[in-house]
């Protein structure tokens, strides 16, 4: 399926989460031990933590471990690819959606006030995920 919008982000993950929140979305308790939780409000996955790597520090810098996040606005679910974690629903009244954490988010605008999230990957890690989609779409769909 042809994604409305779609937008990926491959870059280190200091904190080792990504949240995907509406602008005054109260995010949900604590993670703990799983990958995915959520709320109405927001979803936090857990992704690979740029520290957890075991390698040497090249010329006084770490080398980070990365982890990307595809972002899709679909106008309806296709056959899901890989596991899905998460199914869902958010309340975004102002219609946007911001991905990110406390380094740096993108915004996804145009989204229906109610809108359904899924998440997936096609490894998943207990430790975190190295590549996760997460799939949006009007809940009228």
């Amino acid at each position: 399926m042809q994604p409305l919008y779609e937008v990926s982000v491959a870059r280190p993950w200091h904190w080792g989460i990504v949240v995907a929140s509406a602008s005054t979305g109260q995010l949900p308790e604590g993670v703990g031990t799983s990958l995915v939780v959520g709320n109405s409000a927001a979803v936090v996955v857990k992704v690979r933590h740029a520290q957890d790597v075991d390698l040497p520090v090249f010329e006084g810098e770490w080398e980070w471990i990365t982890a990307t996040v595809h972002v899709r606005s679909l106008t309806e679910f296709d056959e899901p690819v890989g596991q899905v974690l998460y199914d869902g629903s958010l309340s975004l009244p102002d219609g946007r959606l911001t991905v990110g954490d406390a380094d740096n988010e993108v915004v996804v605008n145009d989204l229906d006030p109610k809108t359904l999230i899924r998440v997936r990957s096609l490894d998943v890690e207990a430790t975190g995920l190295a590549e996760v989609w997460l799939d949006l779409c009007p809940a009228g769909s």
